[in-house]
């Protein structure tokens, strides 16, 4: 396991060691029997004895399809299962905003707000928020340099977003340009196949390239089998492309979960790789780059148990998968959509979390820490629940701490505001989640890193949102971008580059017999 970073800031210091060092034990104490393969062991095909299959299909035209060593046997898996509850690791969920008070801790609400009297450092009170601190000036400005405009794939049928979860777009920069997977059904046939395809454009939306086009699922039923998830990450020198396309809508034979390799242009370096078979619906992944390797994150309703689970897998920079089965990071982790981002010794997940309170389901943000090697670190709650569903939260990596934004409710149903939680590159939280910004309850922002800020982007009343806010959590700026009346956003992605920040978007016409429609992409440039 690389070394972990140790450098921390100011407030809270001694506690949020402490709180790692606690986390730490707890997770050698956990992983003291024999060292499971991949990352921890996984529990053994459903084939009729209610147990479920996480091992790595070997299918024909995989790397790993004739490499015996690379499957975990029978035995192993026995012999693990044993010492890990069938082979997977438990969550070592002992933090602070778990709900349980524990060692070093006065008293723990279940969240990590001041002024409820029980403060995000777990003390009684209602908390100090560090101290005011003026804006970067070397931050720039931000504008709108480019209005909404439709993105040219090259495929005649260009209906139907591409999904990392149910709102969320892959978008991804190399520094000058960007890129993406589009989801669409490969002709009109209500059972056509479903397609990706690869464009790579310019900040002026641009295609530098040729496209490509790969195979995602070999039929679609319209209304039934969900948008193929997809998510696109970028390593400096190639891409990495994961997704899920089943072939068929009961879980049987076929790919589940597949990753790809790409040069700079979208070209294939080989085969895909089969991560899973068609165990359970895959209602959200997220695919990281934490330096060296790829972090492959899915979520799955098991069709056995209905358990919303997230597990993981590994995959080097040459394509070479690293697990060969699933690790599995947490369990029952609710609904909405999960993001993810990762530093070089740590992986960050964020998600929408529910409880049942009577018949009335609870929402609130959470999110989980895992090593750089799939071990989980536990779960933290960060807001407190809210009646109804909440907008899915989104986790971006700014080259030293990680930033988590959600909207929470405003005073009012109409209202929320968008908060910022920042934690360090060890996973402690620095300060107590921030507002930056007031909007309303149905905002689904997106966050990424650039030019000294996080750049948080949603669609609201008036077009395309930016608010940016820098490294201390103080707001910079907001730059409302207009878009036609006609045009709405049920799905976005993000990403900086070395001159701005661009956004993508899925076009929706809200007049009826219309649904979702072609990818629309718009541009902030940063100056001085």
């Amino acid at each position: 396991m690389r070394k972990a970073r140790t450098d921390e800031t100011a407030d809270g210091t001694t506690d949020a060691t402490a709180g790692f060092l606690i986390r730490t034990a707890a997770l050698l104490l956990l992983t003291a029997g024999p060292p499971a393969c991949g990352g921890g062991s996984a529990p053994a095909t459903d084939d009729g004895d209610g147990s479920q299959d996480y091992n790595v299909a070997d299918g024909s035209d995989a790397s790993i399809a004739d490499d015996a060593d690379a499957v975990t046997s029978d035995s192993e898996s026995d012999s693990e299962s044993a010492d890990t509850d069938a082979g997977l690791l438990p969550p070592a969920d002992i933090h602070c905003g778990d709900g349980m008070v524990a060692f070093g801790e006065e008293c723990d609400d279940g969240n990590r707000l001041n002024g409820d009297g029980c403060d995000w450092q777990c003390r009684w009170g209602d908390g100090e928020d560090p101290p005011d601190v003026p804006p970067d000036p070397d931050v720039g400005h931000a504008e709108q340099s480019l209005p909404a405009s439709p993105l040219d794939l090259g495929v005649a049928h260009d209906r139907y977003a591409s999904r990392s979860a149910p709102n969320r777009i892959p978008l991804t920069s190399d520094g000058s340009s960007y890129a993406t997977v589009w989801a669409h059904p490969a002709s009109s046939d209500t059972d056509a196949p479903m397609e990706g395809t690869f464009i790579r454009f310019d900040t002026s939306g641009r295609r530098l390239d040729a496209p490509w086009t790969y195979r995602l699922a070999s039929s679609y039923y319209r209304g039934v089998m969900p948008i193929p998830r997809v998510d696109l990450a970028w390593t400096g020198l190639h891409y990495g492309l994961l997704w899920w396309g089943r072939d068929t809508w009961l879980p049987s034979e076929g790919p589940g979960m597949s990753f790809m390799l790409l040069d700079g242009d979208g070209k294939p370096l080989g085969a895909p790789l089969t991560l899973s078979t068609n165990g359970g619906i895959v209602q959200r992944l997220g695919l990281a780059w934490d330096g060296t390797d790829f972090g492959c994150l899915a979520e799955s309703l098991a069709p056995d148990d209905g358990g919303d689970d997230m597990g993981f897998l590994r995959v080097a920079g040459d394509g070479e998968l690293l697990d060969t089965t699933r690790s599995l990071l947490w369990e029952g982790v609710g609904t909405g959509s999960n993001a993810l981002a990762a530093s070089g010794e740590l992986y960050v997940a964020a998600w929408t979390a529910y409880e049942v309170d009577g018949r009335e389901a609870r929402y609130g943000v959470r999110y989980g820490l895992a090593t750089a090697d799939g071990r989980p670190l536990g779960s933290t709650v960060l807001g407190p629940p809210a009646n109804g569903s909440l907008a899915p939260p989104d986790v971006a990596w700014s080259g030293e701490e990680f930033g988590i934004v959600w909207v929470g409710p405003g005073p009012d149903a109409e209202s929320g505001r968008i908060y910022l939680a920042r934690l360090s590159a060890t996973g402690t939280l620095l300060a107590p989640p921030t507002p930056v910004f007031a909007t309303t309850v149905d905002a689904d922002p997106v966050v990424t890193f650039g030019h000294g800020t996080y750049a948080i982007g949603w669609f609201g009343i008036g077009g395309a949102q930016l608010v940016r806010v820098d490294r201390n959590g103080t707001f910079v700026e907001h730059v409302v971008g207009p878009l036609g009346a006609t045009i709405a956003a049920p799905a976005t992605g993000m990403a900086a580059d070395d001159a701005g920040f661009g956004m993508i978007f899925s076009e929706y016409d809200p007049s009826p017999g219309t649904s979702f429609g072609a990818p629309f992409f718009t541009w902030f440039h940063v100056t001085p």
